[in-house]
């Protein structure tokens, strides 16, 4: 997946081709389905579902989820739901671009690993203490229909309760977890990381604390390569999701290709 800044810018700039209504909303569903991940403490004991479900959902049926999507839309003229499954398709494009290259460039330099490195272009491409951080409240009926719309996919439950949960829970879980300009939470991150040496996730990567040093490393490496694919992805959202609304308008469906995200 590419970072968090990384979606938000994305889906700034594809709103400047695509002009929709209510921006604050889709720059929150360009976050697809990595809201999965924004969960408030309570939610840490569900966390593992939590991501094989997240794995799922971003390596199959994308296809499917979007003919059902778009038939609900079809079906309730919510343009709420329309917006979010924008920013759905934005952001599982971008992932399908930009994750080999994550991968790929984290292999080459071990002193930076995949979350670390998607953190590091998060922070160049938009400085998280530079950016305001956007704020919605999703009604309850378009929760349902997500929830319908992936249990009818993917026969998992509550999907769509999940992501409503994490646009709820975006804003918040950044400031608490991620905002670090002193580098106390880094520090705390490195010492639970110290204790769980066995475990898969570390957590340093969550504070958007870096130094010169890895930023400049970042720029000098590996940003040529990123902007070409970045770029690539915004060409072809652009046309996706300009060819699904013009036949939404004509109530029709368009059948796009099955890709993975991640």
């Amino acid at each position: 997946m590419a970072g968090t800044m990384t979606h938000f810018k994305f889906i700034e700039d594809l709103n400047k081709k695509l002009k929709l209504e209510n921006y604050n909303l889709f720059l929150l569903a360009g976050q697809g389905h990595d809201l999965l991940f924004f969960i408030k403490l309570s939610e840490l004991k569900n966390f593992t579902k939590r991501k094989e479900i997240i794995n799922i959902i971003a390596n199959n049926k994308f296809d499917k989820t979007i003919e059902i999507w778009q038939k609900e839309i079809l079906k309730t003229k919510n343009k709420n739901l329309e917006i979010l499954m924008y920013g759905y398709i934005a952001h599982h494009i971008l992932d399908h671009y930009v994750h080999p290259y994550i991968n790929k460039i984290s292999n080459n330099f071990k002193k930076l690993n995949h979350e670390t490195l998607e953190s590091i272009i998060d922070y160049i491409l938009l400085n998280p203490y530079n950016y305001k951080f956007p704020k919605y409240k999703l009604n309850k009926d378009v929760k349902e229909e997500l929830n319908k719309i992936f249990f009818e996919t993917y026969s998992i439950k509550n999907i769509g309760t999940f992501l409503n949960n994490g646009i709820n829970n975006l804003t918040r879980f950044i400031k608490i977890y991620r905002l670090d300009k002193f580098g106390i939470k880094k520090q705390t991150y490195k010492l639970i990381d110290g204790f769980l040496k066995n475990n898969k996730q570390k957590y340093e990567f969550l504070a958007f604390r870096y130094n010169e040093e890895e930023i400049d490393f970042v720029k000098k490496n590996n940003l040529k390569e990123f902007n070409k694919l970045y770029n690539l992805a915004l060409e072809e959202s652009i046309k996706i999701i300009k060819e699904i609304r013009k036949n939404i308008n004509n109530k029709k469906i368009t059948k796009i290709n099955d890709i993975s995200a991640i």
